[in-house]
């Protein structure tokens, strides 16, 4: 990954902006650096066609202990458009309960409720 990792830094340092292809890789194979590609993004607005990698973000935020970022994850996809599903409400939701933060997931699942997501156990 970090021959990856280097050719996407080159691709910047040449002035090529990275495409959707090389954002969603780079975030694939990254956990530390996500956030950081992802806030870069969202300031280029670019959107991934495949939402399910918000899912490994949504995890290694969650994993590393940061709900915050995780959350902030979520607010990323709804502000690009990025369809929301109820596995990335899920992953949250089960996080902030592991976290005792109930009121924060009492909120996702009223927002749940009012997108009519359906959870599956």
């Amino acid at each position: 990954m970090e021959e990856a990792e280097k050719l996407f830094v080159e691709m910047k340092g040449n002035n090529l902006v990275p495409t959707v292809i090389s954002y969603t890789t780079m975030i694939k194979g990254q956990n530390a650096e996500a956030k950081t590609i992802l806030t870069e993004m969202v300031q280029r607005y670019i959107s991934p066609k495949d939402n399910s990698i918000f899912i490994k973000l949504l995890n290694s935020q969650c994993k590393s202990g940061d709900l915050n970022a995780a959350a902030d994850v979520l607010k990323e996809m709804i502000r690009l458009s990025i369809p929301t599903e109820a596995g990335h409400y899920g992953v949250l939701i089960e996080n902030f309960c592991n976290a005792i933060e109930f009121d924060r997931a009492i909120t996702l699942l009223d927002t749940l409720v009012e997108k009519e997501i359906v959870l599956r156990p």
